[in-house]
This record gives structure tokens, C-alpha cells and sequence, in this order.
């Protein structure tokens, strides 16, 4: 599941490691008809990442146990369905190798929004927002799990008491439920196997093949649910799925059988009434799809879309991977610079000369450059040149950004000339969302 290959990959960035989409509009707090549970989840996972697959692979034992309590406000229609959550546990325990880390959800981020559509333009149907806070990767990772109980009731519909009664699921669905990107094909059905009062016992089984971040990965599904007819939702949900999953550009491979239980309630949600909702304040820096970093490299920070993601955090540099349909189209690296010297500023010609020389054991020249218009905030110098990396051919972007306080830091974006194409302005994207701290704060896992 993506939720255990992210945690484990934040564990390795902070262990091991030495787009332009446009501004959504924030999820709505307070929708019409709703429903209104008590969800509680527990999780355990059994396996082993794969950290180098080929010839030398090598591979890391794992073990995950996480625990979930939250009240659940869900509204439907018919082509979207909606959760708004408040969180009062929301904890993992990550053994890998011999070391354990400890991820839980930050007490700001108690109140979480979910969003599914059946359509969406971007391929992107599941959508998350922080009302209060900022999200971060970790953060993002702990609660982004498979068997989501937003979509057990849409998934495990029983619409009568017909013993034997089955159905297939949807591809689209199925790979929202494993939080996959893509599904190839599938072949889980559900099956009435029992008839208990109001009380529908429901088989889930089959495989399942598709993609994570371009990464090929199949899974074999088993379980049981319970369908409440009366009240017309899923009461509870035993899942077990053993996952293969490739490695990839931007993440390991993965090889584990997931645990997942989950009881639902009818319960009153004192937190999530129309009226408590419209009085929330709105955190400014809320939100759709975005997440938040703090950089260990110095005190800059910024919002970033799913469209990267990150790579390690150190104090030397932050690196981050742009993916889009599976394929990496550029790098990041994120790298401290000191002050500029008082009553002084760097020329773009000065700059031009600066990349030139690095470029230059590559074979590379500078093609271009241009600068921030003198009315913005931050002002940067842009640098583009090109060359050949292993006979490769490369585009690197490099930005110097300072602060008025005199503060800087250089971006470097290296792109493959084949693909520029497809990142040419997703670069800008991650300048314009980069802001210099007050104060340094770590964005170590909680």
C-alpha cells in the first residue's frame, strides 16, 4: 500500500540518506445531507522493502502497526462523495531493520477533508485539504491509507438479501481503495455469504494489477465485511492483502501482507455539526492537494503539490522528484547559500558566468537566463544551460533567490532534454511557493 511504502520512505530519508496545476478551490466544510460515524482501524503490516532491485538486491524486514480513531462526516451524491474527519488517535509504529520510529498526527491537523469524484479532468479523484494547518509528507502518509472508510459503503453495497449475490469491482474504484494510481485490471469480487437479521455477511476476494508512481505492482485481496441493510452502510471490514510493488524513481520496492480492521457506528459528532463547522477558522495556509516542508538545509519552507515528491531532507541539501503519469521528468535539489553581502547584488551576468564554469566539465554551455520582475518579493536570477550527463542528454535550470533581508538559496533543476517539454513550467511553481522562516523550525517526524 502507498501508506506503508510512504512512511517507510520518509523513514529512509531521515535515517538513511546522508507542475503548474493551478490554485484549486478549498473543499466545502459544511455539505448538505450527511451521515455522521464512529471509525476505529487498526493496521498491521509484515514484510520487507526492497532497496536495491537487480543483480545486488537488497532488502530490509518491516514492520508496521498503526491505530485510527476519528469521527467521520460523509456526504454523497452521485458522482462525489465527501468525508470531513476529526482525529483523536491517529499513531504508527515503523520497525525496519532494527530501527523504530514513531509517526502520529500533529494536533493541528485533528480536522481533516476528504474528497472523492467519479470524474475528474486531472485523473486526480481523490482529494485532501487541512482546514487548520499544513500537512506534511509524514503526516500525509499516516492517514492515507488503504480501505479507506469513506469508500467502504460505496465498494460493499449490498442493494438486497439474495444469498449468493455478487458483484465485481470497478477498476477506478478498487485502485482508489488500494490508494493506487492506476489499475490495469482486476478481478475482486463481493459476495453475499450470509444473512444475519439486518446484518448482510459479505466475501471479498481476487487480484489485482496496476501502477504506483509508474511502478508495476499486483496484490491478492481476502476478507469479509458486514453490511448494515437497515441503516445501509458497512459496519465493519477485515482485509488482508499481500502486495508486490516494484521500485521505482522515487521510492522503493515492496514486498508485505497488510492486516487492515475496521468497525463503523452511527454516532453523534459534536465536532463536525454544520454549526461548528462554519465557526472553524480557516488556516490561510490550508490548502487542496498540497503539502508542507520545512527544509533541515536552512530556514525555507513552502507548500508543494503531489506532483513531487521528496527524496531526502539534510542539512546540506533537500531533494525532491517531479512524477507525472508514472514518469520522473525532473529533479530538485534545494541547496543553502550564504548572505549576500550588504549593499551588494549579484548581476545575471555574474550568475551566467557562475553556471558556465559548472556546466562546463560536462560539456555544457549556458543558453539563456532572465530575472524576477523588480516588484517581487523574493528576487531571483534564472540560468538555463545544457549538455550531457553519461551521454545523456540534460537541462539544467538553476535559480538564485534572495530574500530582502538578504538571504538566498539556490534551486537546481535537472531536467532530460526529451522530456523538458512535458516540466517546462513546473519549475516556476516551486520558486514562486519557496519563503524564508522567521525562524528555522525542523520538519522532523513528530
Amino acid at each position: 500500500m502507498r501508506f506503508v511504502r510512504n512512511l517507510c520512505v520518509l523513514w529512509l530519508v531521515l535515517t538513511l540518506t546522508p507542475l503548474s496545476f493551478g490554485q484549486e478551490k478549498p473543499v466545502s466544510l459544511t455539505p448538505g445531507q450527511h451521515t455522521n460515524f464512529q471509525v476505529e482501524t487498526r493496521m498491521e503490516v509484515q514484510g520487507s522493502l526492497v532497496l536495491d532491485p537487480g543483480e545486488k538486491t537488497r532488502t530490509m524486514p518491516l514492520d508496521v502497526q498503526a491505530n485510527y480513531r476519528y469521527g467521520e462526516r460523509i456526504a454523497s451524491k452521485s458522482d462525489q462523495i465527501k468525508s470531513v474527519r476529526h482525529y483523536e488517535t491517529a499513531t504508527s509504529k515503523i520497525r525496519l531493520a532494527n530501527n523504530t520510529t514513531i509517526s502520529k498526527l500533529g494536533p493541528e491537523n485533528q480536522f481533516l477533508i476528504f474528497e472523492r469524484r467519479q470524474f475528474s479532468a486531472d485523473g486526480k479523484r481523490v482529494r485532501f485539504q487541512a482546514p487548520q494547518a499544513r500537512l506534511t509528507e509524514p503526516e500525509y502518509a499516516l492517514v492515507n491509507t488503504p480501505g479507506s472508510s469513506m469508500l467502504l459503503t460505496e465498494w460493499i453495497k449490498a442493494n438486497n438479501k439474495k444469498l449468493d449475490q455478487s458483484w465485481a469491482t470497478s477498476d477506478e474504484l478498487l485502485a482508489d481503495i488500494l490508494t493506487w494510481d492506476y489499475m490495469e485490471k482486476n478481478d475482486v469480487t463481493a459476495k453475499i455469504i450470509a444473512i444475519e437479521g439486518s446484518d448482510v455477511r459479505i466475501q471479498i476476494a481476487g487480484t489485482a494489477k496496476g501502477l504506483i508512481d509508474g511502478a508495476a505492482c499486483e496484490a491478492t485481496l481476502q476478507g469479509h465485511c458486514l453490511f448494515n441493510l437497515q441503516e445501509g452502510f458497512v459496519s465493519h471490514c477485515r482485509l488482508k492483502i499481500v502486495e508486490n510493488r516494484n521500485a521505482c524513481q522515487v521510492a522503493p520496492g515492496f514486498e508485505a501482507t497488510i492486516w487492515m480492521e475496521s468497525t463503523i457506528s452511527p454516532a453523534k459528532q459534536v465536532k463536525l455539526t454544520n454549526a461548528a463547522l462554519s465557526e472553524m477558522k480557516m488556516s490561510p495556509f490550508s490548502r487542496v492537494n498540497q503539502l508542507y516542508l520545512a527544509c533541515e538545509c536552512g530556514p525555507y519552507e513552502f507548500l508543494y503539490p503531489r506532483t513531487w515528491r521528496l527524496i531526502s531532507n539534510r542539512t546540506d541539501r533537500t531533494v525532491l522528484r517531479c512524477i507525472r503519469d508514472g514518469i520522473v521528468l525532473a529533479q530538485c535539489d534545494i541547496i543553502p547559500m550564504p548572505n549576500q553581502a550588504s549593499n551588494t547584488s549579484a548581476t545575471l551576468e555574474q550568475f551566467k558566468t557562475t553556471v558556465k564554469r559548472a556546466v562546463l566539465s560536462n560539456g555544457g554551455e549556458v543558453i539563456g537566463g532572465q530575472q524576477s520582475p523588480a516588484i517581487a518579493q523574493n528576487q531571483w536570477l534564472r540560468v538555463d544551460a545544457v549538455g550531457k550527463s553519461q551521454d545523456v542528454p540534460l537541462r539544467w535550470i538553476y535559480y538564485t533567490i534572495t530574500a530582502p533581508d538578504s538571504r538566498r538559496v539556490q534551486l537546481l533543476f535537472t531536467v532530460e532534454q526529451e522530456v523538458y517539454r512535458d516540466f517546462q513550467g513546473l519549475e516556476q511553481e516551486l520558486v514562486d511557493l519557496i519563503e524564508f522562516q522567521h525562524t528555522h523550525v525542523s520538519n522532523s517526524p513528530r
